[in-house]
């Protein structure tokens, strides 16, 4: 996966979140909504506690490099195979 091209994209798409020193960890200035990245070379996780359309705009940037969303709370994977 190339890892750095997706960190480069989200900070790009999230620019006007506060990103923390030495960690992959995103915070809204305003309001309470943040996530926390973690990946291996197999996938990149997404923790958090955000809105729906937050949401859609990591899922917007992880869709151009075909990697589909899994939830674990439904649990379901949202591929185009499945859609």
């Amino acid at each position: 996966m190339p890892i750095e091209n997706i960190l480069n994209d989200l900070k790009l798409e999230f620019k006007d979140w506060t990103i923390q020193v030495g960690s992959l960890d995103f915070e809204k200035p305003t309001g309470k909504r943040a996530f926390q990245i973690s990946f291996t070379a197999q996938f990149v996780r997404f923790d958090y506690g955000m809105l729906g359309e937050d949401m859609n705009r990591i899922v917007d940037v992880m869709d151009k490099y075909d990697c589909p969303l899994y939830d674990p709370q439904v649990p379901k994977r949202y591929d185009k195979e499945s859609q």
